[in-house]
């Protein structure tokens, strides 16, 4: 009963903050974006461990507390903050891809999908590296990485499609997939107004897509581990 109250509340802050936070955006208040941002992953991870318990809750709060690490390396998203927290992104990115290759997610893949998967991913890539301006050096280079990964994550939650007929993987999925995409666009986003050129309220659109990417991953590998 006790577990349960503290599940809403930390739900309640989470959602709260987060509503905070997209008005900061809209509202252009840096301050207070700087002061809701870093809360975000902090509550959602509280309220994934709340939910979950044991070693279920700590495999998914473990990829959250890289995502808020991130978040706060990126409230300046200048030199080597960029870098080091597109690096805690790319981190995050890499355990989700583990934990749903330690479930199983690529069990019944075809190699011919696989491969097929591939080669779209990697045109979409460079597509996406021409759009925003071909960027040099370090910069241009950690971009093609994480965006590599990016798109590993995506299709990652598309081979969850194939098991899906596994308890809780039928719940996963469109989760998982809606997830990814939300990350995909809300990254392109981030890449594009910072390489390329802003555009109007585009911190709100950023972080709307973002903070909707991560509650639904989450809520996905919830569904593999706690079978709701």
């Amino acid at each position: 009963m006790t577990n349960n109250v503290f599940l809403i509340v930390f739900l309640f802050l989470f959602l709260a903050d987060s509503v905070l936070h997209l008005a900061a955006c809209w509202m252009q208040n840096e301050k207070l974006q700087s002061l809701s941002k870093p809360l975000l992953m902090l509550l959602l991870s509280t309220v994934v461990i709340l939910k979950a318990g044991g070693r279920a809750g700590a495999y998914i709060a473990i990829p959250l507390t890289f995502g808020m690490i991130g978040d706060i390396l990126l409230l300046k998203p200048e030199g080597k903050r960029f870098l080091l927290g597109a690096g805690s992104f790319l981190v995050e990115h890499l355990l989700w891809i583990f934990i749903y290759i330690k479930a199983g997610a690529f069990a019944a893949v075809p190699m011919w999908f696989i491969a097929a998967g591939s080669a779209v991913y990697v045109a979409a890539l460079v597509i996406l590296f021409i759009a925003i301006g071909k960027p040099k050096g370090a910069m241009g280079a950690g971009i093609l990485l994480y965006g590599a990964i990016l798109c590993a994550l995506h299709f990652t939650s598309i081979a969850v499609f194939f098991q899906r007929q596994r308890p809780g993987f039928h719940l996963a999925f469109p989760l998982f997939l809606a997830g990814s995409s939300l990350f995909l666009l809300s990254d392109c986003l981030l890449g594009y107004s910072l390489c390329k050129s802003r555009f109007p309220k585009s911190d709100f659109f950023v972080m709307l897509t973002y903070i909707a990417a991560q509650l639904l991953i989450a809520w996905a590998t919830l569904c593999l581990g706690v079978g709701i």
